[in-house]
Protein backbone atom coordinates (compact mmCIF):
# COMPACT_ATOMS: atom_id res chain seq x y z
CA UNK A 1 0.00 0.00 0.00
CA UNK A 2 1.16 3.08 -0.95
CA UNK A 3 1.92 5.43 2.47
CA UNK A 4 -0.17 8.63 2.84
CA UNK A 5 1.87 10.79 4.85
CA UNK A 6 3.71 9.84 7.77
CA UNK A 7 1.98 6.31 7.98
CA UNK A 8 -1.63 7.79 8.31
CA UNK A 9 -3.11 6.28 5.53
CA UNK A 10 -6.67 7.36 5.97
CA UNK A 11 -10.36 5.33 4.14
CA UNK A 12 -13.36 7.00 4.72
CA UNK A 13 -16.36 4.54 4.91
CA UNK A 14 -14.25 2.11 5.46
CA UNK A 15 -17.32 -0.51 5.91
CA UNK A 16 -18.10 -0.94 2.23
CA UNK A 17 -14.63 -1.57 1.12
CA UNK A 18 -14.69 -5.40 0.09
CA UNK A 19 -18.09 -5.31 -0.99
CA UNK A 20 -18.14 -2.19 -3.56
CA UNK A 21 -20.02 -3.66 -7.31
CA UNK A 22 -17.54 -4.58 -9.73
CA UNK A 23 -18.81 -1.76 -11.67
CA UNK A 24 -18.26 1.33 -9.25
CA UNK A 25 -14.53 -0.28 -8.92
CA UNK A 26 -13.93 -0.10 -13.01
CA UNK A 27 -15.35 3.73 -12.64
CA UNK A 28 -13.10 4.50 -9.60
CA UNK A 29 -10.18 3.17 -11.85
CA UNK A 30 -11.21 5.20 -14.60
CA UNK A 31 -11.69 8.26 -12.83
CA UNK A 32 -8.28 8.31 -11.05
CA UNK A 33 -6.56 7.55 -13.81
CA UNK A 34 -3.34 10.06 -14.43
CA UNK A 35 -3.87 12.48 -16.81
CA UNK A 36 -0.54 13.70 -17.96
CA UNK A 37 -1.01 15.06 -21.02
CA UNK A 38 -0.02 18.80 -20.10
CA UNK A 39 2.72 18.03 -17.61
CA UNK A 40 6.28 18.69 -18.64
CA UNK A 41 8.70 15.87 -16.82
CA UNK A 42 11.73 17.58 -16.70
CA UNK A 43 15.11 15.68 -16.17
CA UNK A 44 16.94 15.37 -12.72
CA UNK A 45 20.69 15.10 -12.13
CA UNK A 46 21.51 12.08 -10.08
CA UNK A 47 24.42 11.95 -7.38
CA UNK A 48 25.38 8.33 -7.22
CA UNK A 49 27.13 7.52 -4.69
CA UNK A 50 29.57 4.63 -4.48
CA UNK A 51 28.82 3.86 -0.81
CA UNK A 52 27.16 6.77 1.10
CA UNK A 53 24.59 4.77 3.40
CA UNK A 54 24.58 2.38 6.22
CA UNK A 55 21.97 0.09 8.09
CA UNK A 56 21.34 1.52 11.35
CA UNK A 57 18.22 -0.27 12.62
CA UNK A 58 18.08 -4.12 11.20
CA UNK A 59 15.34 -6.29 11.11
CA UNK A 60 13.06 -3.90 12.86
CA UNK A 61 9.67 -4.37 10.61
CA UNK A 62 7.85 -2.42 8.33
CA UNK A 63 8.76 1.47 9.90
CA UNK A 64 7.23 4.85 9.45
CA UNK A 65 8.16 8.35 10.46
CA UNK A 66 10.88 8.43 11.72
CA UNK A 67 12.28 11.14 14.00
CA UNK A 68 15.64 11.93 15.73
CA UNK A 69 16.28 14.02 19.15
CA UNK A 70 18.31 17.40 19.05
CA UNK A 71 21.67 15.66 19.64
CA UNK A 72 20.86 12.94 17.80
CA UNK A 73 21.52 9.74 20.03
CA UNK A 74 17.59 8.72 19.82
CA UNK A 75 15.34 8.02 17.41
CA UNK A 76 11.50 6.98 17.60
CA UNK A 77 9.58 5.40 14.74
CA UNK A 78 6.65 3.95 13.59
CA UNK A 79 6.61 0.45 13.66
CA UNK A 80 3.43 -1.60 11.94
CA UNK A 81 1.76 -4.54 14.25
CA UNK A 82 -1.77 -4.87 12.43
CA UNK A 83 -2.79 -4.58 8.63
CA UNK A 84 -6.18 -5.45 7.32
CA UNK A 85 -8.06 -4.42 4.45
CA UNK A 86 -11.14 -3.95 6.26
CA UNK A 87 -9.60 -1.26 8.32
CA UNK A 88 -9.39 2.64 8.02
CA UNK A 89 -5.91 2.44 9.45
CA UNK A 90 -2.57 0.65 9.67
CA UNK A 91 -2.00 -0.15 13.17
CA UNK A 92 1.09 1.17 14.57
CA UNK A 93 3.32 0.82 17.52
CA UNK A 94 6.04 3.37 19.00
CA UNK A 95 9.33 2.32 18.95
CA UNK A 96 12.41 3.90 20.20
CA UNK A 97 15.87 3.70 19.92
CA UNK A 98 19.26 4.79 21.65
CA UNK A 99 22.59 4.62 21.05
CA UNK A 100 25.32 3.19 22.73
CA UNK A 101 28.69 4.70 24.20
CA UNK A 102 30.11 3.07 20.75
CA UNK A 103 27.72 4.98 18.67
CA UNK A 104 25.97 1.67 17.68
CA UNK A 105 21.99 2.13 17.84
CA UNK A 106 20.32 -0.32 20.23
CA UNK A 107 17.34 -2.86 18.90
CA UNK A 108 13.84 -0.62 19.16
CA UNK A 109 11.97 -1.14 21.95
CA UNK A 110 8.55 -0.55 21.80
CA UNK A 111 7.09 1.78 24.22
CA UNK A 112 3.54 2.00 23.32
CA UNK A 113 1.20 -0.89 21.53
CA UNK A 114 -1.15 -0.12 18.29
CA UNK A 115 -4.66 -1.42 19.77
CA UNK A 116 -7.16 -3.19 17.69
CA UNK A 117 -10.25 -4.62 19.23
CA UNK A 118 -11.78 -6.48 16.14
CA UNK A 119 -15.47 -7.50 18.34
CA UNK A 120 -16.15 -3.95 18.51
CA UNK A 121 -13.97 -2.48 15.24
CA UNK A 122 -12.13 -0.36 17.87
CA UNK A 123 -8.86 0.92 17.15
CA UNK A 124 -5.98 3.13 19.05
CA UNK A 125 -2.43 4.09 18.04
CA UNK A 126 0.18 6.44 18.71
CA UNK A 127 1.51 7.80 15.44
CA UNK A 128 3.89 10.88 14.22
CA UNK A 129 6.42 11.43 17.00
CA UNK A 130 8.58 13.75 17.71
CA UNK A 131 11.23 14.77 20.51
CA UNK A 132 10.88 17.89 22.37
CA UNK A 133 14.25 20.18 22.62
CA UNK A 134 15.28 17.87 25.96
CA UNK A 135 14.72 14.77 23.78
CA UNK A 136 13.77 13.32 27.46
CA UNK A 137 9.84 13.57 25.70
CA UNK A 138 8.20 12.76 22.97
CA UNK A 139 5.13 14.09 21.04
CA UNK A 140 2.94 11.78 19.17
CA UNK A 141 -0.18 12.34 17.83
CA UNK A 142 -2.79 9.60 19.62
CA UNK A 143 -5.94 8.44 17.59
CA UNK A 144 -8.91 6.39 18.01
CA UNK A 145 -11.42 5.08 15.56
CA UNK A 146 -14.75 2.82 16.23
CA UNK A 147 -15.47 0.90 12.71
CA UNK A 148 -18.17 -0.90 14.13
CA UNK A 149 -19.53 0.34 17.91
CA UNK A 150 -21.04 3.57 17.01
CA UNK A 151 -22.31 5.77 19.85
CA UNK A 152 -24.27 8.97 18.86
CA UNK A 153 -22.75 10.73 21.09
CA UNK A 154 -18.94 10.07 20.84
CA UNK A 155 -17.39 10.72 17.59
CA UNK A 156 -15.97 7.98 15.52
CA UNK A 157 -12.80 8.75 14.75
CA UNK A 158 -10.97 11.20 17.93
CA UNK A 159 -7.43 12.64 17.45
CA UNK A 160 -5.29 14.64 20.28
CA UNK A 161 -1.96 16.11 20.48
CA UNK A 162 0.38 14.52 23.46
CA UNK A 163 3.58 14.86 25.51
CA UNK A 164 4.67 11.49 27.10
CA UNK A 165 8.45 10.29 28.42
CA UNK A 166 10.23 8.82 25.75
CA UNK A 167 10.65 5.66 27.54
CA UNK A 168 6.45 5.68 27.85
CA UNK A 169 4.52 6.77 30.77
CA UNK A 170 1.80 9.07 31.49
CA UNK A 171 0.70 11.69 28.87
CA UNK A 172 0.67 14.94 29.33
CA UNK A 173 -2.60 16.49 26.68
CA UNK A 174 -1.13 19.39 24.98
CA UNK A 175 -3.76 20.10 21.62
CA UNK A 176 -7.49 19.03 21.40
CA UNK A 177 -10.10 19.37 19.04
CA UNK A 178 -12.75 21.10 21.11
CA UNK A 179 -10.05 24.10 22.26
CA UNK A 180 -9.00 25.12 18.58
CA UNK A 181 -13.26 25.20 16.96
CA UNK A 182 -12.91 22.34 15.18
CA UNK A 183 -14.71 18.95 14.51
CA UNK A 184 -14.25 15.98 16.43
CA UNK A 185 -13.18 14.48 13.28
CA UNK A 186 -10.63 16.52 11.90
CA UNK A 187 -6.91 15.16 12.34
CA UNK A 188 -4.44 16.90 14.48
CA UNK A 189 -1.37 15.45 12.88
CA UNK A 190 2.47 16.20 12.08
CA UNK A 191 2.98 17.74 15.86
CA UNK A 192 6.68 19.37 15.79
CA UNK A 193 8.54 21.39 18.99
CA UNK A 194 10.70 24.05 18.23
CA UNK A 195 14.50 23.54 18.40
CA UNK A 196 13.86 26.24 22.00
CA UNK A 197 11.15 24.04 22.99
CA UNK A 198 8.70 27.20 23.06
CA UNK A 199 6.55 26.11 20.12
CA UNK A 200 4.54 23.41 18.69
CA UNK A 201 3.21 23.52 15.25
CA UNK A 202 1.23 20.97 13.57
CA UNK A 203 -1.33 20.41 10.60
CA UNK A 204 -4.94 19.58 10.13
CA UNK A 205 -6.66 18.40 6.53
CA UNK A 206 -9.36 16.79 6.89
CA UNK A 207 -12.31 19.82 6.70
CA UNK A 208 -11.36 22.70 4.56
CA UNK A 209 -12.71 25.58 6.74
CA UNK A 210 -9.57 24.54 9.22
CA UNK A 211 -6.99 22.91 7.22
CA UNK A 212 -3.97 24.23 7.20
CA UNK A 213 -0.48 24.68 9.42
CA UNK A 214 -0.96 25.92 13.55
CA UNK A 215 1.88 27.24 15.50
CA UNK A 216 0.74 26.76 19.55
CA UNK A 217 3.02 28.80 21.62
CA UNK A 218 4.14 26.95 24.78
CA UNK A 219 4.16 29.36 27.38
CA UNK A 220 0.94 31.27 27.15
CA UNK A 221 -0.97 29.53 24.90
CA UNK A 222 -1.80 31.77 22.00
CA UNK A 223 -2.02 30.27 19.13
CA UNK A 224 -1.84 31.09 15.25
CA UNK A 225 -3.26 29.68 12.04
CA UNK A 226 -0.49 30.06 9.33
CA UNK A 227 -2.05 28.66 6.40
CA UNK A 228 -5.72 27.79 5.54
CA UNK A 229 -4.48 26.10 2.75
CA UNK A 230 -3.19 21.94 1.87
CA UNK A 231 -0.08 22.88 3.60
CA UNK A 232 1.39 19.66 5.39
CA UNK A 233 3.63 18.09 7.36
CA UNK A 234 5.53 21.36 9.06
CA UNK A 235 9.35 21.00 10.17
CA UNK A 236 11.21 23.37 12.04
CA UNK A 237 14.89 24.26 10.64
CA UNK A 238 17.66 23.62 13.23
CA UNK A 239 17.41 27.72 14.05
CA UNK A 240 13.88 27.94 14.23
CA UNK A 241 13.45 30.71 12.19
CA UNK A 242 11.80 28.97 9.68
CA UNK A 243 9.36 26.29 9.30
CA UNK A 244 8.98 24.11 6.17
CA UNK A 245 6.29 22.12 4.69
CA UNK A 246 4.96 20.97 1.10
CA UNK A 247 1.48 21.86 0.17
CA UNK A 248 -0.11 19.58 -2.33
CA UNK A 249 -2.61 19.95 -5.31
CA UNK A 250 -4.45 17.70 -7.65
CA UNK A 251 -5.29 14.45 -7.49
CA UNK A 252 -7.13 12.47 -4.19
CA UNK A 253 -7.61 14.45 -1.30
CA UNK A 254 -8.29 11.23 0.34
CA UNK A 255 -8.09 7.45 -0.71
CA UNK A 256 -11.81 7.31 -1.97
CA UNK A 257 -11.70 10.15 -3.65
CA UNK A 258 -12.53 8.65 -7.29
CA UNK A 259 -12.72 11.79 -9.21
CA UNK A 260 -9.72 12.90 -8.44
CA UNK A 261 -8.44 16.31 -9.92
CA UNK A 262 -5.53 15.53 -12.22
CA UNK A 263 -2.50 13.71 -11.09
CA UNK A 264 -1.28 14.48 -7.44
CA UNK A 265 1.65 17.48 -7.22
CA UNK A 266 3.72 18.66 -4.44
CA UNK A 267 5.90 21.55 -3.96
CA UNK A 268 7.83 22.82 -0.32
CA UNK A 269 7.62 25.82 0.72
CA UNK A 270 8.16 27.52 4.26
CA UNK A 271 7.16 29.85 6.78
CA UNK A 272 9.17 32.47 7.59
CA UNK A 273 8.95 33.71 10.76
CA UNK A 274 9.52 37.38 12.89
CA UNK A 275 10.51 37.43 16.21
CA UNK A 276 10.62 40.51 18.42
CA UNK A 277 11.61 39.61 22.25
CA UNK A 278 10.73 36.49 21.60
CA UNK A 279 7.17 37.02 20.51
CA UNK A 280 6.06 36.33 16.96
CA UNK A 281 5.04 39.64 15.19
CA UNK A 282 4.66 38.14 11.44
CA UNK A 283 5.00 35.40 9.12
CA UNK A 284 5.77 35.26 5.66
CA UNK A 285 4.44 31.93 3.23
CA UNK A 286 6.83 31.13 0.42
CA UNK A 287 7.26 28.29 -1.87
CA UNK A 288 10.45 26.85 -3.50
CA UNK A 289 9.01 26.24 -6.80
CA UNK A 290 6.63 27.74 -9.67
CA UNK A 291 3.65 25.42 -10.17
CA UNK A 292 3.65 25.38 -13.73
CA UNK A 293 3.62 22.57 -16.34
CA UNK A 294 6.06 20.59 -14.54
CA UNK A 295 5.62 17.32 -12.80
CA UNK A 296 6.62 18.05 -9.20
CA UNK A 297 6.25 15.80 -5.80
CA UNK A 298 8.41 16.81 -3.55
CA UNK A 299 7.30 15.66 0.03
CA UNK A 300 8.97 15.78 3.76
CA UNK A 301 11.71 17.98 3.73
CA UNK A 302 14.01 18.49 6.60
CA UNK A 303 16.89 20.67 6.61
CA UNK A 304 20.63 18.99 7.91
CA UNK A 305 22.28 21.36 10.67
CA UNK A 306 24.75 23.60 9.57
CA UNK A 307 25.20 22.90 5.87
CA UNK A 308 22.10 24.72 4.03
CA UNK A 309 21.03 21.22 2.50
CA UNK A 310 16.95 20.97 2.36
CA UNK A 311 16.82 16.86 1.76
CA UNK A 312 13.02 15.59 0.84
CA UNK A 313 11.66 12.84 -0.73
CA UNK A 314 9.58 12.97 -4.12
CA UNK A 315 8.76 11.11 -7.50
CA UNK A 316 10.01 11.26 -10.73
CA UNK A 317 6.79 10.66 -12.50
CA UNK A 318 3.49 9.73 -10.79
CA UNK A 319 3.66 5.66 -10.77
CA UNK A 320 7.57 5.99 -9.86
CA UNK A 321 9.31 4.44 -6.74
CA UNK A 322 10.12 7.35 -3.59
CA UNK A 323 13.60 8.71 -4.44
CA UNK A 324 15.93 10.31 -2.19
CA UNK A 325 16.63 14.28 -3.29
CA UNK A 326 18.15 17.03 -2.17
CA UNK A 327 18.66 21.04 -2.48
CA UNK A 328 19.94 24.40 -1.27
CA UNK A 329 17.15 25.30 1.21
CA UNK A 330 15.98 28.59 -0.78
CA UNK A 331 13.79 29.11 -3.70
CA UNK A 332 14.50 28.29 -6.93
CA UNK A 333 17.74 26.09 -6.12
CA UNK A 334 18.62 23.22 -8.39
CA UNK A 335 17.32 19.79 -7.24
CA UNK A 336 19.10 16.41 -7.16
CA UNK A 337 18.01 12.75 -6.76
CA UNK A 338 20.29 11.33 -4.08
CA UNK A 339 21.47 7.20 -4.75
CA UNK A 340 23.72 5.84 -2.57
CA UNK A 341 24.91 2.56 -2.09
CA UNK A 342 24.67 -0.11 0.15
CA UNK A 343 26.24 -3.60 0.81
CA UNK A 344 27.00 -3.05 -3.08
CA UNK A 345 23.30 -2.19 -4.15
CA UNK A 346 21.64 1.19 -5.37
CA UNK A 347 19.12 2.54 -2.68
CA UNK A 348 16.51 2.76 -5.60
CA UNK A 349 13.31 3.63 -2.85
CA UNK A 350 13.83 6.04 0.09
CA UNK A 351 11.63 8.00 1.99
CA UNK A 352 10.79 10.24 4.98
CA UNK A 353 14.10 11.61 5.32
CA UNK A 354 14.77 13.36 9.02
CA UNK A 355 17.91 14.89 10.35
CA UNK A 356 18.43 16.50 14.22
CA UNK A 357 18.78 20.05 15.32
CA UNK A 358 22.25 20.00 16.20
CA UNK A 359 24.13 17.85 14.45
CA UNK A 360 24.79 16.91 10.60
CA UNK A 361 22.95 14.22 10.00
CA UNK A 362 20.64 12.32 7.61
CA UNK A 363 18.10 8.80 8.69
CA UNK A 364 15.70 8.02 6.31
CA UNK A 365 13.73 4.74 5.54
CA UNK A 366 14.59 2.61 2.79
CA UNK A 367 12.81 -0.31 0.88
CA UNK A 368 15.59 -3.23 -0.56
CA UNK A 369 15.20 -4.66 -4.14
CA UNK A 370 12.40 -7.27 -4.68
CA UNK A 371 10.23 -6.34 -1.04
CA UNK A 372 6.99 -4.14 -1.12
CA UNK A 373 7.61 -2.45 2.47
CA UNK A 374 9.90 -0.11 3.28
CA UNK A 375 12.14 -2.30 6.07
CA UNK A 376 15.29 -0.69 6.43
CA UNK A 377 16.60 2.26 8.68
CA UNK A 378 19.58 4.01 7.07
CA UNK A 379 21.75 6.95 7.46
CA UNK A 380 23.70 8.78 4.95
CA UNK A 381 27.61 9.05 6.16
CA UNK A 382 29.73 11.88 7.19
CA UNK A 383 31.68 11.27 3.87
CA UNK A 384 28.60 11.16 1.81
CA UNK A 385 26.67 14.23 3.22
CA UNK A 386 30.13 15.97 2.73
CA UNK A 387 30.58 15.11 -0.80
CA UNK A 388 26.67 16.16 -1.46
CA UNK A 389 27.26 19.46 -0.08
CA UNK A 390 29.79 19.80 -2.02
CA UNK A 391 27.99 19.15 -5.04
CA UNK A 392 25.09 20.96 -4.14
CA UNK A 393 26.92 24.15 -3.17
CA UNK A 394 25.94 23.51 0.67
CA UNK A 395 28.36 24.19 3.46
CA UNK A 396 30.48 20.68 4.29
CA UNK A 397 32.48 22.19 7.62
CA UNK A 398 29.67 21.11 10.14
CA UNK A 399 29.44 17.51 9.28
CA UNK A 400 31.29 15.56 11.98
CA UNK A 401 30.55 17.86 14.52
CA UNK A 402 28.24 19.10 17.19
CA UNK A 403 26.70 22.47 16.84
CA UNK A 404 25.25 24.64 19.87
CA UNK A 405 21.60 24.16 21.25
CA UNK A 406 19.70 26.77 19.64
CA UNK A 407 18.00 29.40 22.06
CA UNK A 408 14.83 31.52 21.55
CA UNK A 409 15.19 33.04 18.11
CA UNK A 410 15.69 37.02 18.26
CA UNK A 411 15.53 40.04 15.84
CA UNK A 412 13.67 40.72 12.69
CA UNK A 413 14.76 38.55 9.55
CA UNK A 414 14.17 39.59 5.83
CA UNK A 415 10.44 39.94 5.39
CA UNK A 416 8.36 40.60 2.63
CA UNK A 417 5.68 43.26 2.80
CA UNK A 418 3.25 40.92 2.55
CA UNK A 419 4.03 39.47 5.67
CA UNK A 420 0.99 38.53 7.45
CA UNK A 421 1.07 40.54 11.11
CA UNK A 422 0.60 37.95 14.41
CA UNK A 423 -0.79 40.93 16.00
Amino acid sequence: MASSGCGLRPRRSAWWVGILPLALAVLALGCASHRTGDLRFPDVPVIDLAAGAVEILPGTGVLDSPVLSADGNRLAVQVEVYEDPLLPYEIYSLGVAEKDDSGTWRPVEIVRKGVYRRFLGHMEMPVQPSFDETGERIVLTQIEFDSVLRIPWRPSVRSWVERIPWKGGTPEPLVEYWDWAMKPTELLQHARVSPDGRWLTFYTRVHEHTQGVYLLDLRTGQHYRLSDRHDKHPTWSPDGRRIYFHTTFGGKRHRFDFFARGIERSILGFFELDFADGELVRWHRRLLDDADDRFIYHKHPTEVAGTGLLFFHGRLDPDGNMKLMVRLAEPGSDVFVVRPRWNEKAVKAAKHPCSSHQVADLVFIAKPKGEKDYRLMMALTDEALKLIAGLVGGDASGVGRLLPSRVAPEGPSTMSPIDVDAR
